[in-house]
């Protein structure tokens, strides 16, 4: 089969739009996430934040609700890299130790901030803050 010059034009064009459509929609949809500096706050239902930023650690903790807010805090300087999980209403503190201590943490007592977990994986050091609303688990390296 032979094939024109004129077809050979057309199909250039064709993937040179394909590929513009395609980087197009990467930049709408994970630009934002992927080259924003800032901190992020999102649920469940915000798929692309959700999928980009959440490790496992925080995916299957206990008490995660569709409307239960997470916060990433990237690295920044000397500040580590910081995932937060914030139950609204308070979450059952034994239960949440009981899913660090299932994770492989090991209980430490910190001089400064209390009680703390550490661990080796991704996520070095894990954190429980009981407040009279809201309850945090959080995760650093």
């Amino acid at each position: 089969m032979v094939v024109s010059k004129k077809g050979f034009r057309w199909l250039k064009w064709v993937i040179l739009f394909c590929c513009i459509v395609f980087a197009t929609r990467w930049v709408v949809l994970y630009g934002p996430y992927v080259f924003s500096f800032d901190s992020q706050h999102y649920t469940r239902l915000d798929r692309i934040p959700y999928e980009m930023f959440t490790p496992d650690e925080i995916k299957n903790a206990p008490g995660l609700t569709d409307h239960t807010m997470i916060s990433y805090y990237p690295q920044d300087g000397p500040n580590s890299e910081n995932i937060e999980v914030t139950y609204v209403g308070g979450q059952d503190v034994m239960e949440l130790e009981k899913y660090l201590l299932s994770l492989g943490y090991k209980e430490e007592n910190d001089p400064v901030f209390g009680k703390r977990w550490h661990s080796f994986g991704y996520f070095k050091k894990a954190y429980i803050i009981e407040g009279e609303k809201n309850t945090v688990l959080g995760f650093y390296r």
